[in-house]
């Protein structure tokens, strides 16, 4: 019963400050929420009390707030805790491997801390501050580059049926699941990573090589199964790297696999600044469809840098055109 209530009803029952109003968010969307921070997290526990972060700032938020679309507003809202929880486990994760315990430092400067020494014990303090100081800047100063893994966490599926728009991707050094990421979070669309059934070698060069080959970049592969309704949505975005001024298999594949008649293709592109004939394919394997506002967007040449040349504002403009 509760499932059927209005989302004004519950709206209304917010702005009355009615505790009702939490229980009938959880019964009607609480799955979704839940699902949105388990797609991030992985961990039910912490997934968990995302959600109940997130009923706590819809009832802050609502009043002054009076959404329309109380689905999209509570799954938009669910994504902070999520992402913030995400940061902080990654960040607990990566301190733990680097931070030094004061007995640690202790025991491994004996002979500047001696056991029994003239130095005083402030003296002593004050060096192993020092040490501390020295040894967490140095961590400090490792590039950014080196911690992407927050840059690169994958969606896989997320498939809530928020609107009637699919972001579908294939990412193999991570650029286009950037993309991708920065995508999900301003269209608050459902999204669907591809992935071959065999991977394919971790070694770019041998990626590189093997596709060097014309014949070879035209070939199509097996997909990892998915569990996606093509049939639920009216618009498809789909971001491929380019392999040899091409798309790759991965997307060609999943292009040919299915009849896209009537929809409409939004492609985008991930490359070093050669784009080749990528959107032409993409609109000769989709004759049937509206192929428009294709974006070609520019890494560094360098692909582990992980360094738009593209502006985010240009990728924006791009995204408020879509919307």
């Amino acid at each position: 019963m509760n499932e059927k209530i209005s989302d004004q009803k519950i709206v209304r029952h917010y702005l009355d400050r009615l505790e009702s109003a939490i229980l009938e968010t959880k019964n009607k969307y609480g799955k979704l929420i839940n699902l949105i921070a388990y797609n991030i997290l992985c961990s039910k526990d912490d997934a968990d009390g995302c959600e109940n972060d997130t009923y706590l700032n819809v009832w802050n938020s609502i009043p002054p707030n009076e959404p329309e679309n109380l689905k999209a507003y509570c799954l938009r809202i669910s994504r902070n805790p999520a992402i913030k929880r995400y940061r902080y486990n990654f960040a607990q994760k990566r301190d733990n491997s680097k931070q030094l315990s004061l007995e640690k430092i202790m025991e491994e400067c004996g002979d500047i801390f001696p056991e029994q020494s003239n130095v005083t014990n402030y003296k002593r303090k004050i060096i192993m501050l020092i040490v501390m100081i020295t040894i967490s800047w140095s961590y400090v100063m490792i590039p950014k580059s080196v911690y992407v893994e927050d840059e690169l966490m994958p969606y896989r599926e997320v498939l809530i049926e928020m609107n009637n728009k699919l972001l579908v991707y294939f990412s193999y050094t991570g650029n286009t699941r950037i993309i991708a990421k920065h995508i999900f979070n301003k269209l608050n669309c459902d999204v669907l990573e591809l992935q071959p059934k065999d991977k394919y070698s971790e070694n770019y060069q041998e990626v590189v090589d093997e596709y060097q080959n014309n014949e070879n970049g035209k070939r199509i592969c097996e997909l990892m199964p998915y569990s996606v309704d093509l049939n639920k949505y009216d618009t498809l975005i789909i971001g491929s790297p380019v392999w040899w001024y091409t798309i790759t298999p991965v997307i060609r594949t999943f292009l040919k696999q299915h009849s896209l008649e009537r929809k409409t293709i939004i492609p985008f592109a991930t490359n070093a600044g050669w784009l080749g004939r990528t959107f032409k394919e993409i609109k000769e394997l989709c004759p049937d469809s509206n192929v428009k506002n294709e974006m070609n967007i520019v890494f560094t040449e360098n692909y582990a840098e992980h360094k738009l040349k593209t502006s985010s504002s240009e990728i924006d403009e791009w995204l408020k055109s879509i919307c």
